[in-house]
C-alpha cells in the first residue's frame, strides 16, 4: 500500500522515488511531487538524484510528514471521477 512504502521508505538510507511509487499505486505523481518540493523547501526532507529521503530535522515529524503526503495523493473533496 501506497502509506506503507511512505512509512518504511522514507526511514530507508536510500529513500524512495516519489514519481515511480506514486505510479506504483495509481496515484498522480504530479500531487505527490509538489508536496515533495514544499517538504524540500521547509528543510523536512533532502533530495540525493531521483530519491528523497528524511532529513534530520524531518526524522522527528515523521507521521505527519506521511499523512501529508497521503492527504496531497487523494483527491479533493467534491471532485467526480472520469
Amino acid at each position: 500500500m501506497f502509506v506503507e512504502d511512505l512509512m518504511l521508505g522514507l526511514r530507508m538510507d536510500r529513500g524512495i522515488d516519489p514519481a515511480c511509487t506514486a505510479a506504483e499505486h495509481g496515484i498522480d505523481p504530479r500531487a505527490v511531487l509538489g508536496r515533495f518540493d514544499d517538504l524540500l523547501d521547509s528543510g523536512y526532507v533532502r533530495k540525493t538524484g531521483n530519491h528523497i529521503l528524511l532529513s534530520a530535522k524531518g526524522v522527528m515529524l515523521h507521521d505527519a510528514i506521511v499523512e501529508s503526503l497521503v492527504s496531497a495523493s487523494r483527491p479533493a473533496q467534491g471532485a467526480r471521477s472520469a
